[in-house]
């Protein structure tokens, strides 16, 4: 099962890009500050490496590197899910200091329609998942078709006739990761690569503003960490369906941040 996503010869990945960013790592050394005075995050930092590790060893080293399994793509949807169940968690219990500032409030607003196309997006993963475990099926019948009919003695021109009518089914189910779902995964990439930025921009015009308000720090930090870990899982799925032997380099590479809550284990 695989599926090619486009990509320039010599281009670095994404995940490579966005941990060389060192704007990146200036967001990441603020959220390890806030994760150290704050419970609150601690707790949220330490489900959500667990979550995100689990997932990206899952992806990178939990089969053949030329394939991912139907498990570990549905871990991915899990987690996208369970980590935003995470995040609205957090929003809710904070949601009458958000009423009262528009700035915050504008950057939740965003991570909800983020979180509607994440949703969607896992939404049409799960539909290719069942497409080509449909085409893993027809193969496994061609196969058992090609096994019964070389045993026949023989030779004659309906010989592996039923082999060749299984084989043609698979043709015509085509690839189960149809443009359209590239585009999502794409679109899904983009809109968290871009809060990310917006955080950025936010944060360095708000952050002398709004120095005392402790929620501000806290609902940023956890909206930009889970943006962030978004943004390595899909990275690494992209990589698993197109690229295989980058795996283990960018499963490495993702390894190199630490947060106080975990200081053994990280992104």
């Amino acid at each position: 099962m695989g599926s090619q996503f486009s990509k320039k010869t010599g281009e670095a990945h994404p995940v490579l890009q966005l941990q060389g960013n060192l704007e990146f790592k200036a967001e990441l050394s603020f959220y390890e500050s806030e994760c150290r005075s704050d419970p609150d995050l601690q707790s949220f930092d330490a489900n959500l490496q667990d979550r995100t590790n689990h997932v990206i060893n899952a992806l990178a080293f939990g089969g053949e590197v030329q394939s991912l399994s139907f498990d570990s793509l549905k871990e991915v949807t899990g987690c996208l899910l369970e980590m935003d169940q995470q995040v609205v968690k957090v929003i809710l219990d904070c949601k009458q200091d958000i009423w009262k500032n528009q700035e915050l409030l504008d950057l939740v607003e965003e991570y909800f329609e983020n979180s509607l196309q994440t949703s969607d997006f896992c939404t049409a993963l799960e539909k290719c998942l069942k497409r080509a475990r449909d085409s893993q099926l027809i193969i496994n019948v061609a196969l058992q078709q090609f096994e019964e009919e070389e045993q026949n003695e023989g030779v004659n021109q309906k010989k592996y006739l039923r082999t060749l009518e299984e084989l043609k089914n698979f043709k015509v189910a085509g690839d189960p990761f149809t443009e359209e779902f590239r585009q999502m995964f794409k679109s899904v990439y983009r809109s968290q690569v871009l809060m990310i930025e917006k955080l950025q921009a936010q944060r360095s015009k708000l952050d002398k503003k709004l120095k005392s308000v402790k929620i501000w720090r806290k609902v940023s930090s956890i909206i930009f960490v889970s943006a962030f870990a978004a943004v390595l899982i899909c990275s690494v799925v992209a990589a698993a369906l197109a690229e295989p032997p980058v795996l283990s380099a960018i499963a490495a590479s993702v390894t190199t941040y630490r947060t106080p809550a975990k200081s053994t284990r990280a992104f």
